[in-house]
């Protein structure tokens, strides 16, 4: 599926990680952000945020749907992606924007796309209609998609959280679905995959490596 978002124009820098519950997105994300602290950026400038927000993630309906917890009712799916969708517009309106305006650079811990990949996985129908919503957002500068085999993600998941077959993120089928949908994406979009079977520091220094080579050629086009 190619997506299609706004550009920022903003001299700020947006980077997006994205892949699986247990690819090792917020490891890699510490990781990355120490290594672009020592190489001279102020801490100060650097804006660390996740998606969904605590305002979608505490929601107990959203709670007694995805993650079988609470006394919320049971929501529809697809409404509670409409809800995803508010939430995302929500924080780029109060959080991203104003910070890419004064030129920081901000990290975010799973981006729209992963709200895209939940439906395409589970092959949505409505899924052009929640696209159309989102259409406002804005394009990342860079976009890592992090990648494993769904046994390796599930393996950390249930040591992260405790075994619960009950839960999609510890399932086979669901967890290869998801990641399929990743990986459509990445192709579509030129959305950099980075394998990360090796651990958190050696994913931070492909990213780094990647990072160094986008902003050197986005100082070319000034």
């Amino acid at each position: 599926m190619k997506v299609s978002l706004k550009k920022h124009n903003y001299p700020g820098f947006l980077i997006v990680a994205c892949g699986v519950d247990g690819a090792g997105k917020s490891s890699a994300l510490d990781k990355f952000v120490d290594s672009i602290i020592s190489e001279g950026h102020k801490e100060t400038n650097i804006v660390r945020l996740r998606q969904p927000s605590d305002w979608w993630r505490t929601d107990r309906h959203v709670r007694s749907t995805f993650l079988k917890k609470g006394d919320g009712e049971k929501f529809d799916e697809f409404a509670l992606g409409v809800f995803g969708a508010a939430d995302r517009l929500n924080q780029q309106a109060l959080l991203i924007e104003p910070a890419l305006r004064v030129g920081k650079t901000v990290v975010i811990d799973r981006y729209v796309f992963c709200l895209f990949a939940h439906y395409m996985a589970k092959s949505e129908g409505n899924i052009p209609y929640l696209t159309r919503l989102c259409e406002l957002l804005f394009w990342p500068d860079i976009t890592f998609i992090l990648d494993c085999p769904p046994e390796i993600a599930i393996n950390r998941v249930s040591k992260r959280d405790g075994s619960n077959e009950a839960m999609a993120d510890q399932q086979i089928g669901p967890t290869t679905k998801f990641r399929n949908a990743y990986i459509a994406l990445a192709h579509k979009n030129n959305f950099k995959i980075i394998s990360s079977i090796e651990n958190p520091e050696k994913v931070s220094q492909e990213m780094m490596r990647i990072y160094r080579s986008e902003m050197f050629q986005s100082k070319l086009k000034i």
